[in-house]
C-alpha cells in the first residue's frame, strides 16, 4: 500500500493543526501529495448572508489566504502542498472530496475549532471514522510538539494473528524513515467466549484455559515470524499479552511503551470493520490517549472509470508488500 495521497482537513484552529506534524512525517517519508482542505459551513454563515454574500466571499478569501500560509510553512520545510476551499457540511464534503480525489491517507486532530470536549473526538471525526472511505490518522492534541523534522521515536503495531494484520508492519516500515523509528509488534491473547446462563463448569474453565494456551503458543509463532521478515531495520520488538481485557492492555501498553502513534488494520481476523460498533478498531481510537492510525485495508470504493474493484484493490493491498 502506498500512501500517495494525503488530505489534512483544517478548520483555522490550533486544534486542528496538530494534525500537520504527521501528515508531514508520513509524506516526507512515502513522497506523498499533500492537500490542505477547508470546508466553510454555510449553516455557520448566519440567517441573512448568502453564498453571494460580501461577508460570504471575504470568509471564502480568509480561508484560502490562511490555507495558503499553512502552505508557505510547510515548503520551508520542504515539502510543497496544495489548497482547497469548498462549501458544505465538514463530514459531507470530507468524504465527497475522499472520494473524488483517489485519496489514501485522511490526518485530522483529534478536536478542532470546537475545543476539547469530554467525547473521544469531535462531530466531524466521529461522522468519518463511521463511514471510512480510506485510512485516517487521528491526532491527539498535545501528544507531540517536537514538529516535523523530528521522525517518529516508537509506533505500536497491533496484531491479531491474521495477515491483514502483519500487513501493517510492512506499511509503517515503509512510511518511516530507514532504521527509525522502533516498531513495537503487540499482540494480545483474551479470554475465548463462552456464553452461559450460569457459570461455568469446571471442564469448561479447563477448556477455555487449554484454548487461551492454545492461541498464546500460536501467537509466540506468529510474532517470531513477522520479526523475521525484518531482520536488520527498522528494529522490530515483538510483545505479547494474556489478558481477559483485551482494549485496556493495549491502551495501557500504549503508554507504558510510550509511543507517538498506535497502528492498526480497520479489518483483523474476525473481517469486522472499523464501523461495526464494539468492535475492538473501533474502541482503540475511542479510549486510546495516543494518536491513532486506521489502515483501511478493504476501502469501500467503487469502480471508477474501470478502476479496480474493492476486492480487487484489497487483494493487492495486503499481498504487494
Amino acid at each position: 500500500m502506498v500512501l500517495s495521497c494525503i488530505v489534512v482537513p483544517l478548520d483555522g484552529s490550533r486544534l486542528a493543526e496538530e494534525s500537520l506534524v504527521h501528515a508531514t512525517r508520513i509524506a516526507k517519508s512515502c513522497d506523498s501529495r499533500l492537500i490542505l482542505l477547508q470546508v466553510l459551513d454555510m449553516n455557520q454563515s448566519g440567517p441573512d448572508r448568502g453564498v453571494e454574500s460580501m461577508d460570504w466571499r471575504l470568509r471564502k478569501l480568509q480561508a484560502a489566504e490562511y490555507l495558503a500560509g499553512v502552505a508557505a510553512r510547510l515548503e520551508k520545510d520542504g515539502l510543497k502542498a496544495t489548497t482547497q476551499v469548498v462549501e458544505g457540511r465538514a463530514s459531507e464534503q470530507i468524504v465527497d472530496f475522499i472520494r473524488s480525489n483517489q485519496v489514501d491517507l485522511v490526518v485530522m486532530s483529534a478536536y478542532g475549532h470546537g475545543g476539547v470536549s469530554g467525547f473521544a473526538f469531535g462531530g466531524t471525526v466521529h461522522k468519518i471514522v463511521a463511514e471510512p472511505e480510506c485510512s485516517i490518522l487521528i491526532a491527539r492534541p498535545g501528544g507531540d510538539h517536537e514538529g516535523p523534522a523530528h521522525p517518529y521515536r516508537r509506533i505500536l503495531v497491533l496484531l491479531d494473528g491474521s495477515q491483514r494484520a502483519a500487513w501493517a508492519v510492512s506499511v509503517v516500515a515503509a512510511m518511516v524513515e530507514e532504521g527509525l523509528p522502533e516498531i513495537v509488534a503487540l499482540e494480545v491473547v483474551g479470554s475465548p467466549e463462552m456464553p452461559r446462563t450460569c457459570p461455568l463448569t469446571r471442564e469448561e474453565i479447563k477448556l477455555r484455559e487449554k484454548m487461551i494456551e492454545c492461541n498464546r503458543r500460536a501467537a509466540v509463532r506468529y510474532l517470531d515470524e513477522v520479526r523475521t521478515q525484518y531482520p536488520c531495520e527498522p528494529s522490530i520488538r515483538t510483545r505479547l499479552e494474556v489478558s481477559p481485557n483485551v482494549v485496556d492492555t493495549i491502551v495501557h501498553a500504549a503508554d507504558e511503551e510510550d509511543v507517538d502513534l498506535i497502528v492498526l488494520t480497520a479489518h483483523g481476523a474476525s473481517g469486522s470493520a472499523v464501523r461495526c460498533s464494539g468492535t475492538v478498531c473501533r474502541a482503540i481510537a475511542v479510549l486510546a490517549t495516543r494518536s491513532v492510525l486506521i489502515l483501511q485495508d478493504s476501502p469501500v470504493r467503487k469502480t471508477v472509470n474501470g478502476s479496480d474493484s474493492a476486492e480487487q484493490w484489497t487483494t493487492r493491498a495486503i499481498h504487494s508488500e
